[in-house]
């Protein structure tokens, strides 16, 4: 049964992107030839601004008390840091500054880089 528990996070990794990719082949997609970036950026980087809720990986109680702190830490402050970036780059978005795109680029390279390092430290969920 701990082999499942060691895969929770992988799992949930790839069945939320899956989830992501169908609203956007749903929802998204339809729509990118009738409006404007900023419409679907906005949205995508509000979104984005929730994952401080990574944090919780420190927060006693919220979390499996076995969590080794080698996975916590990276998890919880590379969330926190992607979630600025999406913050930081909606002002830049919203006013089509030429700083827009470099604003979102780095979100995403930062926000993926988190997630790939992320899903290589699965033996480092749980303490045995």
């Amino acid at each position: 049964m701990s082999a499942i528990f060691d895969q929770v996070l992988t799992v949930n990794l790839i069945a939320n992107t899956a989830i992501f990719y169908v609203a956007a082949r749903l929802y998204l997609l339809p729509l990118v030839p009738r409006v404007r970036p900023q419409q679907i950026l906005v949205p995508i980087l509000l979104l984005h601004s929730m994952r401080h809720l990574g944090l919780m990986f420190l927060t006693l109680g919220a979390t499996f008390p076995g969590m080794a702190p080698q996975f916590a830490y990276p998890a919880a402050f590379g969330d926190l840091i992607t979630a600025i970036l999406a913050f930081a780059a909606i002002p830049f978005v919203l006013r089509n500054s030429g700083l827009a795109k470099p604003a979102v680029w780095v979100f995403n390279i930062v926000g993926t880089l988190d997630l790939l390092a992320r899903s290589r430290l699965p033996r480092f969920i749980m303490h045995r």
